[in-house]
């Protein structure tokens, strides 16, 4: 179906209806009598919007409504959709929408046009209010929501149709219409296009589809319009910075909000202009609203006072929040030219620091522009990066988020860069971003929807939610089963969370400690004022074998280490056998019978205090009896080197070590293991030296030296911590004095 007589519909059935183009061709359908249902995955302000007019929307693709004249998709609907399938079965024509726009647009005497890869929905919606505030009443669709229309699209009742053209799928290569407005052409939209030889055909076309009576408004200092003006066969007017363009800026003054200019035509000077929003971009789309709206005859003066009333399109660099020093601006920028355009006028605001989140738009253009996007941040002290919205694409190589990031670091031209699911962004801009600070949220996929997360999450202390809770008892996380209240328990779930988590430390000054299976440490009965942090997510729980090396999470139990390394036929960690720690505890003390774990360590993948991620060699650690130098970092995860097993069933090796321990220890009581480090220089160990100052069985409260192995105290059932205490110093005293040796202390007390 090539032409589609508006005349002779009376109903249409608008698949993906809640889209920023779908929605406003309903719009502009509605008041002329024409039916319109739709269907649409999500619901949006859009749908509610056109519900209240009276369509008939559906939410999930389902079967068609009545009986429909067309049947309209947008780009993103293929042929396996159920709606296509029944509209074809039952012989209605299904048509794009890039066709109904064609049939409007030919179809009113004074057409304006507005395309180009940048500025055209802003430049749309500054002629659209110029028009319809000097009262020539025009229809209009623009590919955002503007406040002055309550919308993206007004149905006028005048010939004129103001719409927002997008190039992307080449159908404006057959559009005619009055006037057109070309704002620049960039490379974008390669995975329709392929080359930017084929796009430049495509504007080619354009242009040479045309009339002596048409008319051509375009940038001055594109160079790729320049090439191909010339096969436009109307009047054409440059706008721009130069003085030799027909409408030209001179005398630019630019603040953080607004802008000033003075508007010259043909070298003369017209008059001042001020604008409500900032930039140069802004200025040149405003010289291109003027030159149309000076075109349908409307004096300058006019112009001005009414172009000087636009405040902007939703998405279009909009402030949501200022609230505690923290600007968050959202901006639908997908360009890298777009981006920098962001960035520069975010720098006008002045902040102390510029945090940028983007989400990239589509495979192909991320993979295409990479090398654009890696120079685009630049002046950003922060890059978040999040997964690419794929707009119905499939992956491509090199046009993953990870590629993206390596170029990003590669380059080397940004402040920190990182990636972060976009579900956990909120959270981290709530610890992250402090007084002085713009947040900017950029993207032209569903980043947007974050946005209200983020501004609530600074507004309130909600920045730890989902990881966690407050006044926890840490009694039931220790195996001495003592100790009051955590200020806050949380457990990450993986390595975005653990630096939210530092960084909300870091701003509340909180102590942070990370707790493994708690087999040695002893906490105060009034709690720990910070956040213990426990590594229970997936991402520090997983263990991967290769060969003799062995890669696994702090979380870990040692004891499913051990099994899994016996399974693998692998030694080196009998000396951890019936050690109720984790992989990160062991490290971080050293851990082991005889064979510390130390010894095994080939490279450890730490965080430090700030949330840097670091990898650590062998070359880079030093171990000691129950020490290491890792006091500055957490440890994520670590790889260790074993050795293949020779002889011995190491199972039966590891089960005898258990055996014996359960011999001579008290595993079955709550305690914290070894209380103190076996003396150097010493012939005796810890143990020995308390059990032969006869102070087996001797209590304070409800603690209690063991009978079993003098180095332990139990818990016989209410001890408290100040039981332990107690009991502590009493037995350093009296060792001291019998023994002539002063005990160090092997348990942690926080």
């Amino acid at each position: 179906m090539k032409d589609i007589d508006l005349k002779k519909i009376r109903h249409v059935h608008m698949i993906g209806i809640g889209g920023i183009g779908m929605s406003a061709l309903a719009d502009i359908l509605l008041p002329s009598g024409i039916r319109v249902s739709g269907s649409d995955l999500k619901h949006n302000r859009l749908v509610a919007n056109l519900t209240k007019k009276g369509c008939r929307i559906s939410m999930g693709h389902k079967k068609l409504y009545g009986c429909p004249d067309i049947v309209v998709r947008s780009f993103s609907v293929n042929d396996d959709n159920v709606e296509v399938i029944e509209a074809k079965k039952r012989c209605i024509p299904v048509v794009e929408r890039s066709e109904l726009l064609r049939a409007i647009i030919n179809g009113r005497a004074r057409s304006v046009s507005i395309c180009g890869t940048h500025g055209k929905t802003t430049t749309t919606a500054m002629t659209a209010l110029v028009l319809d505030k000097a009262g020539l009443d025009p229809t209009v669709l623009v590919g955002g929501e503007v406040d002055h229309f309550r919308g993206n699209a007004r149905t006028g009742k005048s010939d004129i149709f103001v719409t927002e053209t997008d190039e992307s799928d080449g159908f404006i290569a057959t559009l005619s219409p009055r006037y057109r407005v070309i704002t620049n052409i960039e490379k974008d939209h390669m995975e329709h296009y392929g080359t930017m030889g084929n796009l430049l055909k495509t504007f080619k076309a354009f242009l040479a589809n045309s009339d002596p009576q048409q008319i051509l408004f375009h940038y001055d200092d594109d160079k790729n319009i320049a090439r191909l003006k010339i096969f436009f066969k109307g009047t054409a007017f440059s706008y721009g910075f130069k003085r030799s363009s027909d409408f030209n800026a001179r005398s630019l003054k630019i603040s953080a909000c607004s802008s000033e200019f003075v508007c010259y035509r043909k070298g003369k000077k017209l008059g001042k202009v001020r604008l409500n929003v900032p930039g140069r971009h802004n200025i040149a789309n405003a010289l291109a609203a003027i030159a149309v709206a000076v075109e349908f005859g409307i004096p300058f003066k006019r112009v001005c006072s009414l172009i000087g009333g636009f405040r902007g399109v939703k998405r279009r660099f909009e402030i949501q929040s200022r609230y505690a020093g923290i600007t968050v601006v959202e901006d639908y920028a997908h360009h890298p030219t777009e981006i920098k355009t962001v960035i520069a006028m975010a720098q006008g605001l002045r902040p102390k620091r510029i945090i940028a989140i983007f989400q990239p738009h589509r495979f192909s253009r991320t993979r295409h522009l990479a090398g654009g996007f890696a120079d685009a941040f630049y002046g950003a002290d922060e890059l978040i990066l999040t997964d690419i919205y794929a707009a119905h694409e499939r992956p491509l190589p090199g046009g993953g988020i990870n590629a993206l990031l390596g170029r990003i670091e590669k380059q080397g031209s940004q402040g920190r860069v990182m990636y972060i699911p976009k579900e956990k962004i909120a959270r981290y801009i709530a610890v992250r971003a402090k007084g002085g600070d713009v947040v900017l949220v950029i993207g032209a996929g569903d980043i947007n929807l974050i946005v209200p997360d983020i501004v609530r999450n600074i507004k309130g202390s909600r920045s730890l939610e989902g990881i966690a809770r407050e006044y926890e008892p840490l009694a039931g996380h220790t195996s001495f089963r003592i100790g009051g209240p955590a200020r806050f328990w949380a457990e990450p779930e993986d390595e975005h969370d653990l630096r939210a988590i530092l960084e909300f430390a870091s701003a509340k000054r909180l102590r942070v400690m990370v707790l493994g299976a708690g087999s040695n440490v002893l906490f105060s009965d009034r709690g720990f004022p910070g956040i213990v942090v426990r590594l229970s997510g997936p991402l520090f729980n997983g263990i991967v074998i290769k060969g003799t090396s062995v890669s696994a999470g702090a979380g870990v139990p040692l004891q499913r280490l051990i099994k899994e390394a016996c399974r693998a036929g692998l030694c080196g960690l009998e000396g951890l056998s019936g050690i109720p720690g984790t992989v990160g505890g062991a490290v971080y003390m050293n851990a082991g019978y005889k064979i510390t774990v130390g010894a095994c360590v080939k490279k450890l993948r730490v965080m430090d205090k700030q949330g840097t991620v670091r990898i650590l060699s062998r070359k880079d650690l030093t171990f000691g009896y129950r020490t290491s130098n890792l006091t500055p970092y957490i440890v994520l995860g670590a790889e260790l080197k074993l050795k293949k097993a020779v002889g011995r069933d190491i199972e039966k090796l590891c089960s005898e070590l258990i055996r014996h321990k359960k011999e001579n220890q008290p595993l079955g009581k709550p305690s914290a293991g070894c209380v103190f480090k076996n003396p150097e220089g010493s012939s005796l160990s810890a143990g020995k030296l308390i059990d032969e100052c006869g102070l087996k069985g001797k209590q304070c409260g409800g603690a209690e030296v063991s009978r079993k192995h003098a180095n332990f105290i139990i818990n016989t059932g209410q001890a408290t911590s100040r039981d332990v205490q107690r009991l502590k110093s009493m037995i350093k005293r009296t060792v001291r004095a019998r023994k002539g040796v002063l005990l160090e202390e092997e348990l942690i007390v926080p």
